[in-house]
């Protein structure tokens, strides 16, 4: 990849490598992590991706269960997903994010990830944010800091909507989470009921076979006026869309049956991003009750 396709966000950073997944209760899965890196994960990922690429069109129509018999590196890897000991697996958090206006109603954001600047569901639209679990930075006091989901969420939130600089593992400066922006305002948010984040489940994306962390935010929209916050329309990874801006502030896209409908059957969108939008949809008076706390 790097050799033929390099994409621009591309280095070989530091990751939390999933070990294990204890998923005796369903509510709160217990997952165990250990040192890893980028192009260990990625490897695997990309190497079942390319061996599907290359089976014959009409070949691809089969059933499954025999067409992974084509696929000796897919079959190898099938019979053991959560394996962490035949292969480095990395885990990308995905989270929706839902705005709740004053009146109650939703809207949400999409991105559409840039072809060429992302390595993985290039040109794919996705829920936002979305990363893989990593340290913010370089720091050896970043690794056992930040081995944290809601830290994960809050960088990317950071990069993807609002348009920081990436803090992906590739510098030497650390992040104060109780003085940096937006950091503050999201974590004061999450303490006042403004904010929540919902865990919706744990699965496998059918093309690459690395682990999805489903995760829903919801944030009122006085969060953004009050902390002064502008949504960017591009960032370094690709275009958020859905939204649009008038007299009356900035727009999102209703979380309503029809857009949802609209969505879920696009070839475009990522598997782990439909299983979010369906998932948010059907729970969603769930994810709303003031009385339901979040999974942190």
């Amino acid at each position: 990849m790097e050799e033929l396709a390099r994409p621009s966000l591309f280095f070989d950073g530091r990751i939390y490598r999933l070990t294990d997944v204890n998923q005796a209760d369903l509510e709160f899965p217990t997952l165990m992590f250990s040192d890893g890196t980028y192009f260990q994960a990625i490897h695997w990922a990309e190497s079942v991706c390319h061996e599907l690429a290359t089976l014959p069109q009409d070949l691809r129509s089969r059933n499954p269960r025999e067409l992974v018999k084509l696929l000796p590196i897919r079959s190898a890897v099938s019979s053991r997903l959560f394996d962490a000991q035949s292969r480095v697996l990395s885990l990308a958090i995905n989270t929706i994010t839902l705005i709740r206006r004053a009146d109650g109603k939703l809207e949400f954001i999409l991105h559409k990830r840039d072809n060429r600047a992302t390595a993985t569901f290039a040109g794919h639209y996705m829920v936002s944010p979305i990363g893989i679990f990593q340290p913010a930075t370089q720091s050896p006091y970043s690794a056992a800091r930040d081995c944290n989901l809601w830290l994960n969420i809050m960088r990317e939130f950071s990069e993807e909507i609002l348009g920081h600089p990436e803090a992906d593992g590739s510098s030497g400066v650390t992040i104060n989470y109780e003085l940096d922006s937006p950091y503050v305002q999201l974590e004061r948010a999450r303490q006042n009921g403004q904010l929540r984040i919902h865990y919706m489940g744990l699965g496998m994306d059918p093309m690459e076979l690395s682990p999805q962390m489903l995760t829903a935010m919801v944030i009122d929209q006085s969060v953004f006026d009050d902390a002064g916050w502008s949504v960017v329309e591009r960032n370094t990874e690709g275009l958020l869309v859905g939204h649009s801006k008038s007299v009356f502030g900035l727009q999102f896209t209703r979380f309503e049956e029809q857009h949802i409908n609209d969505l879920v059957t696009l070839n475009s969108l990522s598997a782990a991003s439909q299983a979010c939008i369906t998932l948010a949809w059907r729970h969603r008076e769930s994810l709303l009750a003031p009385t339901i706390g979040d999974f942190l």
